[in-house]
């Protein structure tokens, strides 16, 4: 499981979401392997923001001196938060295979 995965899981898990129980393991998403849906619901909620809206687009490309800078600085922009997100949706290898 991706880190961000588990990130945005625990969040909703401490929120009571899906009837997550987390008390047992210290607030841990583990403690509801198997007894919810919070892994799936933020892997979900992570792939809807892929695609970045209007705003966030602007927000991007503010103070860029001319529209054609501007232009091409959406583009990469969009690109760029593509990949992050896509990077947040894989999972991370193990310590084991790391070494």
């Amino acid at each position: 499981m991706s880190e961000m995965i588990e990130r945005v899981a625990t969040v909703f898990a401490n929120a009571g979401l899906d009837g997550c129980e987390t008390t047992d393991l210290g607030g841990s998403i583990r403690a509801c392997v198997g007894k919810c849906l919070c892994r799936e619901t933020a892997r979900l909620a992570i792939e809807a923001m892929r695609e970045p809206i209007a705003s966030m687009l602007d927000a991007a490309c503010e103070g860029m001196p001319d529209p054609e800078t501007m232009a091409l600085h959406r583009i990469d922009a969009t690109d760029q938060w593509r990949a992050m997100i896509d990077a947040a949706l894989v999972a991370e290898p193990s310590s084991s295979s790391r070494s």
